[in-house]
């Protein structure tokens, strides 16, 4: 998502007529808000498990998308972006972190979870190619709120994939269920796409 918020900072400056950097400020926020709330995350993780915290904050971050696209002064995307970064878009990556390390064996783990970082990689090259076309015939405005729409779809597919799969251990904690270790298995397996 880092991608596609980068395409609409220019348009944003242009429309309040203020300075890239007081733009780019409600990032910074937001990943500041999002390194605050990881603290207390694992503790929510251990009460109610991956699958619910996974739910949640995907359409936080859906809604904060959309919600950014309503901003119209500075001030509104400093505070739609500290809130999207305290429930919403750090939740997300640990939460995704903790299920590869609870549902793969320590030699698996290290290759899906370089998978599922490049995954994001390859998101930001289709981002790149579609969200300024889409800015140029829509509007920014508009852009904000396909994004917020693509988090809902995730949040509902990451919700019908997790299942009922017991993965509310926590952190540090091992669910028992392994992937098998050959490499034609893994990438065959439910948990590998979970992931």
């Amino acid at each position: 998502y880092t991608t596609a918020i980068s395409f609409m900072n220019q348009p944003v400056s242009d429309q309040l007529q203020a300075g890239m950097g007081s733009v780019t400020l409600y990032y910074s926020l937001m990943v500041a808000a999002g390194a605050f709330s990881v603290s207390f995350l694992g503790r929510y993780m251990n009460d109610h498990g991956v699958r619910l915290i996974i739910l949640v904050s995907a359409v936080w971050c859906g809604v904060g998308f959309i919600g950014l696209s309503f901003c119209r002064a500075l001030w509104m995307f400093y505070i739609v972006g500290a809130l999207m970064g305290l429930f919403g878009t750090s939740c997300v990556y640990l939460c995704a972190n903790i299920t590869v390390q609870q549902s793969y064996s320590s030699r698996d783990a290290s290759m899906v979870m370089g998978i599922v970082m490049a995954g994001s990689g390859i998101g930001g090259m289709i981002w790149s190619n579609v969200v300024p076309g889409v800015i140029d015939a829509f509007g920014w405005q508009f852009a904000y709120r396909a994004l917020g729409v693509s988090w809902f779809g995730l949040a509902i597919l990451s919700f019908l994939i997790l299942g009922k799969q017991d993965l509310s251990g926590g952190v540090g904690h091992s669910s028992g269920n392994l992937a098998p270790s050959d490499g034609k298995t893994l990438f065959r397996s439910r948990k590998f796409f979970l992931s």
